[in-house]
């Protein structure tokens, strides 16, 4: 079960990352995810694996803080 059919309602702006090498959850699934949301947004990290947000720490804040720049200012 992924949850794919709640997707298309979830309309607020969500961003979507990912890493291009992670072997759990791989591009391609992130790709659908993110082909599935309304108002969604993709930031695809080049390395980092399963948990690049602790092994790319500065990429991935670089991608949530821009975006929460961005839509918080709306």
């Amino acid at each position: 079960h992924d949850g794919a059919e709640y997707l298309a309602g979830l309309t607020r702006p969500t961003l979507v990352i990912g890493a291009a090498d992670d072997r759990i959850v791989p591009e391609h699934i992130v790709k659908r995810v993110h082909a599935r949301l309304p108002a969604g947004e993709l930031a695809l990290i080049e390395r980092g694996g399963h948990f690049f947000p602790q092994t790319e720490t500065e990429t991935f804040l670089g991608h949530v803080l821009d975006w929460l720049q961005r839509h918080l200012s709306q």
